[in-house]
């Protein structure tokens, strides 16, 4: 405001008020009727962001400096509301006081200022401006709206005041303990919700308190009478049966939205085909391979999928998803990616199976160096392939077997 709050406020007591551009006054009662709070006190444990989410979401001391002892807030507030939803961004609020006259400022936060549309019920779609209804090519936010997507929103002084860009359901100057101040009606999230597909809005009362010691100013936060949770969700999702969460209103698509997003490198959904393809998750990303048994993709660029004969000596290619045909006295094998999958075969002997490969009784004459003895069949295979038992597998296997009959 300015210094002028004392004159104004009789003005102040209209409805609706300052911010009312960006309210659509007409449409706006799906967020419900409310009355004014006064003299209410902070009650917003859950939902402030920033350097404000801790500690109860009590309001903060700004940096030493100027008027160093007010206490402002951050929170995601309204900037928009239609008939259908609301733009929430990151909002600084702070009190000012001037002798023993009290108000609230609005400012932008320092670093994240990111906004999102959040759609009532029966809205998705761009400004939520489309029937849940009808068919929408907005698709789906892959973007998760998430209370820890504000953690680096930071407190600051200075900035201009926004207040005029904020919506107000209502602006009062009410007298409270003896001083005068503002009581603004704001719609703010005050619930996230883990799924990141939305969040619980509500009416909110913001006013400044001063203290009763100091000179100490702070901004108090709490459900204006009446007011309720409000489930809205980001474009793309709906509220589910239970009101409790928000689901997607076309789960394929929001899944395909999300896996496109994600995709390994060189991966696309250009050539993606449901009734041939089916995701794969690889590490951290997604890529897809044939989801029919036996198959695979005609080349790295063709992703059509043919048959490919899978034996000892083909295979499909764990990552491009090819076929893999090895040599004569090659095999398939899924391990050897330095050799395109293909290992040189291995002819065994029953000897080499008894007592390692080029061994015989008379060369490895120790038992406990003997294959045919080990019960276990990795330490089986690399007894074999090792030509017997090594003196340090030979330890682990002896303490081993202590171990079990202990």
């Amino acid at each position: 405001m300015n210094k002028f709050f004392v004159v104004l406020s009789g003005l102040l007591l209209c409805m609706p008020c300052y911010g009312s551009r960006n309210i659509d006054w007409a449409a706006s009662g799906w967020l419900g009727d409310v009355n004014p709070l006064y003299c209410g006190y902070h009650n917003f444990p859950d939902a402030c962001i920033g350097n404000s989410a801790t500690d109860g979401c009590r309001p903060y001391g700004l940096p030493a400096g100027k008027n160093s002892n007010t206490y402002g807030i951050l929170v995601m507030m309204a900037r928009k509301i239609t008939a259908n939803g609301a733009l929430f961004c990151p909002t600084q609020i702070d009190p000012v006081r001037e002798g023993k006259n009290l108000w609230t400022i609005y400012r932008e936060p320092n670093n994240n200022n990111t906004c999102v549309w959040l759609c009532r019920e029966g809205w998705t779609g761009s400004k939520c401006s489309v029937k849940v209804t009808e068919s929408f090519s907005s698709g789906c936010d892959v973007i998760p709206f998430l209370r820890s997507n504000y953690d680096n929103a930071r407190l600051h002084y200075g900035g201009e005041n926004i207040e005029f860009e904020v919506p107000l359901f209502r602006v009062d100057n009410v007298a409270c303990s003896g001083r005068r101040g503002e009581y603004d009606i704001a719609l703010l999230v005050n619930k996230w919700l883990d799924s990141g597909n939305g969040a619980f809005i509500r009416k909110m009362m913001v006013r400044t308190r001063r203290e009763a010691s100091g000179d100490a100013s702070t901004i108090m936060v709490y459900p204006a009478t009446n007011s309720m949770d409000v489930l809205v969700c980001k474009n793309g999702y709906r509220p589910n049966a239970s009101n409790t969460d928000c689901e997607p209103i076309d789960a394929t698509a929001c899944n395909k939205a999300i896996i496109s997003s994600k995709m390994c490198a060189k991966w696309t959904l250009s050539a993606y085909d449901d009734t041939q393809h089916q995701y794969v998750v690889d590490g951290t990303c997604y890529r897809y391979s044939c989801k029919e048994a036996g198959y695979a993709f005609v080349s790295e660029t063709d992703h059509t999928c043919v048959e490919c004969v899978t034996d000892k000596r083909n295979g499909v290619h764990p990552t491009k998803g090819t076929c893999v045909k090895c040599s004569v006295g090659e095999i398939f094998s899924e391990s050897n990616a330095n050799n395109s999958y293909c290992s040189v075969a291995v002819g065994l002997t029953k000897t080499d199976l008894m007592y390692g490969r080029g061994q015989t009784k008379n060369t490895n004459s120790d038992l406990n160096k003997q294959c045919w003895i080990q019960g276990d069949a990795q330490r089986y295979r690399d007894c074999v392939m090792n030509g017997g038992m090594s003196e340090e597998v030979k330890i682990k296997t002896i303490n081993l077997q202590i171990k079990e009959s202990d």
